[in-house]
């Protein structure tokens, strides 16, 4: 079973390593095969270069 997780990243710079590591520890369990689309929606700070 494939998953897809997609969130956005508006104003989310200090967070983004720490959503990607959270997602990456848990989802492995219960899927075969997963994706992390993270969406840049013109944030303010520096989401953009994070990602």
């Amino acid at each position: 079973m494939k998953l897809s997780i997609v969130s956005p990243v508006y104003r989310a710079e200090l967070v983004l390593d720490e959503l990607v590591e959270r997602i990456s520890n848990c989802i492995p369990f219960a899927f075969n095969s997963y994706e992390i689309i993270l969406v840049d929606d013109f944030s303010p700070d520096d989401s953009w270069q994070k990602l």
